[in-house]
């Protein structure tokens, strides 16, 4: 999960952490299976969500599949219109130089090439230094397609003239599929960490 505060990213502190404890991060790649540059970026993703190597950061990842891949003889089925407008989105508000793909958004602020490990680390370290609003979330249940939770701001915390918006993204953990026609052909196998739609 994440929130977002206008269209920066400010990831969720639990209540039961510490100050000491890791700072989440959220990072997004955005990504397509008819991307043939796409697959180092998605190795990379996944490591930074396995391994956690950046000390003090907490990486929250999510795959983003845009869909302006879809016409070139293969229609990634992760894909979504929406991903694209948040990518473009984010392009639009910090000048990322453009939609691309593979393409790695972190906390929301620093763009970049995906398949980039020194420029996620720096981005990384520039995330976990700065300031983030924290909540606290408690009595999380999911039934069916709901999700409920109560949503707090700890006591004391001096959040005067600061709003936002809260969006919260329910996020499959392994899907798979087989690459059959398009520029990826092969046999490739991609595995994504998306939001679901």
């Amino acid at each position: 999960m994440a929130v977002i505060a206008g269209f920066t990213v400010v990831p969720i502190c639990r209540a039961a952490e510490s100050s000491s404890a890791r700072v989440p991060v959220l990072l997004e790649l955005f990504t397509s299976e008819g991307c043939s540059s796409c697959p180092p970026a998605d190795r990379l993703l996944e490591i930074l969500d396995e391994k956690q190597p950046v000390a003090g950061a907490d990486l929250i990842v999510l795959s983003e599949h845009v869909d302006y891949w879809n016409s070139l003889g293969w229609k990634d089925p992760f894909s979504s219109p929406q991903y694209s407008a948040r990518q473009q989105d984010y392009t639009n508000r910090y000048n990322l130089g453009g939609v691309y793909t593979p393409q790695l958004v972190v906390d929301g602020r620093y763009g970049f090439v995906g398949s980039d490990g020194k420029e996620a680390s720096a981005a990384i370290q520039k995330a976990i230094r700065e300031r983030k609003i924290p909540i606290a979330i408690s009595n999380l249940a999911r039934n069916g397609n709901q999700v409920t939770a109560r949503i707090e701001l700890p006591a004391g915390e001096n959040l005067k003239g600061a709003s936002g918006i809260l969006y919260v993204a329910l996020a499959d953990n392994r899907q798979e599929s087989h690459v059959a026609r398009g520029q990826m052909a092969a046999t490739r196998c991609h595995m994504s960490r998306s939001p679901e739609s």
